[in-house]
């Protein structure tokens, strides 16, 4: 420790040696490097040099209380639509049913990143009524166009249907809170931002908000005493439940009761492929 002193010193006291006197640089240079020696045989010392205003901190072998650089986790990336979309019987925003599959598609894309699920374009078979995924099953999806295709962005689903993959358009949209693409497990049912069009009603909000947005709308029951949405302001997507749905339970004693608190859980328009029955 002596020799670390006297070093610590010689820096701050020792005046800067001529750039001619190689004796002195010298014997600076061997003084410096017993330093050095008798400081690496002590494991763990480190030693902060005050030169001017600044500090040096310099860490030795065996340093254990020198903390590790920090890691930086990414920030994730969450799509948000600038504005809430407005939906409607005839389409969403800007796309309306019959518009071309592929440019849909496409901007749809643009408009809220990488699909959370695409089923790709899959050829149906025929089966007595239309198109189904498995033609002698009347329990299997069907619909009544060759061509079927649905494409989702968290709780948006678009279906996409035609004789052929060229001809196919935009058929039908659903938004639910847990889609059947995520097993039904919940989603971010506020992405993208999509509003009907002339009300504003959005996934979550309540059965009294959407009676009085749509005074002809009633409750009802479906599978597994599940509350369901019985004349929605248009036609949708039946899902094996209902084409519009709430939160709750359905009240056998009261069938065309729900409670105000009652949110709104599932909205569709237009055409989709529709489990089969019995």
């Amino acid at each position: 420790m002596n020799d670390v002193r006297t070093l610590f010193e010689s820096v701050l006291t020792d005046p800067p040696p001529d750039t001619l006197d190689l004796d002195h640089v010298i014997a600076r240079g061997t003084r410096r490097r017993a330093v050095r020696r008798a400081v690496t045989a002590g494991a763990g010392l480190a030693a902060t040099l005050m030169i001017g205003t600044g500090f040096a901190y310099v860490a030795m072998p065996g340093d254990t209380d020198t903390a590790p650089p920090a890691t930086v986790e990414p920030t994730p990336t969450i799509r948000r639509t600038a504005a809430p979309l407005r939906g409607s019987g005839t389409g969403i925003g800007e796309w309306s049913f019959g518009d071309a599959a592929g440019e849909v598609i496409t901007e749809m894309t643009r408009s809220f990143g990488a699909p959370d699920w695409d089923s790709a374009w899959d050829q149906l078979e025929p089966a007595p009524a239309g198109f189904a995924v498995d033609g002698d099953d009347p329990l299997s999806p069907s619909w009544d166009h060759r061509q079927a295709r649905t494409v989702c962005w968290q709780s948006l689903c678009a279906a996409f249907g035609g004789e052929t993959v060229k001809a196919a358009t935009f058929r039908g949209w659903e938004l639910a809170r847990s889609p059947s693409w995520n097993d039904y497990e919940p989603v971010d049912a506020t992405q993208p931002q999509i509003r009907l069009a002339d009300s504003g009603i959005a996934l979550g909000d309540t059965w009294a908000e959407l009676s009085a947005a749509y005074p002809d709308v009633v409750p009802g029951g479906g599978e597994g005493a599940s509350l369901t949405i019985d004349d929605p302001p248009w036609p949708g997507i039946f899902d094996g439940v209902g084409e519009w749905r709430l939160s709750g339970t359905w009240d056998s004693s009261r069938p065309r009761y729900a409670p105000p608190g009652a949110e709104v859980t599932r909205m569709s328009a237009g055409e989709g492929l529709e489990p089969g029955c019995c």
